[in-house]
């Protein structure tokens, strides 16, 4: 059979013991919690952190696309950038907006 192995999600770790100079020395092969960090927000909270972070990266978002915007429209025409200013901002706040999720923020 050929693909992926199966997934097994009640394995936490497989350790395989290699002989050694001591006798057998522990060699890890898998182990779940590796990599993974601890979770350091009150279960009850995590709705509120991911909406101010979903918000913050929507923000973000949004004003480089209006500074991307304004700079391509100040390079067509004089005063180009104060002619699109209403345009500009409702594309890029749109664009934000998109980065929003809802239910994500209440259904994790």
């Amino acid at each position: 059979m050929h693909g992926a192995a199966p997934q097994v999600r009640n394995v936490r770790r497989i350790i395989r013991l290699e002989p050694g100079a001591d006798g057998y020395v522990p060699n890890v092969l898998y182990d779940r919690g590796a990599g993974r960090e601890r979770k350091r927000t009150t279960p009850l909270l995590r709705p509120m952190e991911r909406l101010l972070r979903q918000c913050s990266e929507a923000q973000s978002t949004a004003a480089l696309d209006y500074l991307e915007r304004h700079y391509r429209s100040s390079g067509k025409t004089k005063n180009g950038w104060f002619h699109d200013l209403s345009r500009n901002l409702v594309k890029a706040q749109r664009r934000g907006g998109r980065r929003i999720k809802l239910a994500k923020i209440l259904i994790p």
